[in-house]
């Protein structure tokens, strides 16, 4: 008889070689991030592209990539033997890394649409 053997579906996505790098490429996104929000003390990406926005905007950001750094650090460096606490891991880090790049893309374009509907207003 064939051995039934259960294969987890994020298998068929990335390899491990894959999640590897992808992990690589989130730790060094997510520390080059945290360099530029610490230069000097003060919060460049918050007076360039969170100006006009609540606050809790950027602490979300901030706390995502956090939970995004931290994700793929662990999932780097826990061991072979424990596969379903790296895979949750990655689960982690990449969810976080989605909100970060979905947070981003909001702040980026919150103020356009701001300005769309002040244009519009103005035309009535």
């Amino acid at each position: 008889m064939a051995s039934l053997q259960c294969v987890h579906p994020s298998s068929y996505i990335f390899t491990p070689y894959q999640q590897q790098n992808f992990m690589k490429f989130i730790f060094c996104f997510c520390f080059i991030v945290a360099t530029v929000l610490s230069l000097d003390g003060n919060r460049i990406l918050s007076i360039i592209i969170f100006k006009k926005l609540p606050s809790i905007i950027f602490h979300a950001f901030a706390v995502c990539l956090v939970l995004a750094f931290s994700g793929s650090f662990i999932a780097l460096m826990i061991e072979n033997e424990t596969k379903i606490v790296r895979q949750i891991c990655w689960y982690i880090s990449v969810v976080s890394i989605a909100m970060v790049g979905s947070i981003l893309a909001y702040s980026m374009s919150a103020p356009f649409y701001n300005w769309v509907s002040q244009v519009m207003q103005e035309g009535e």
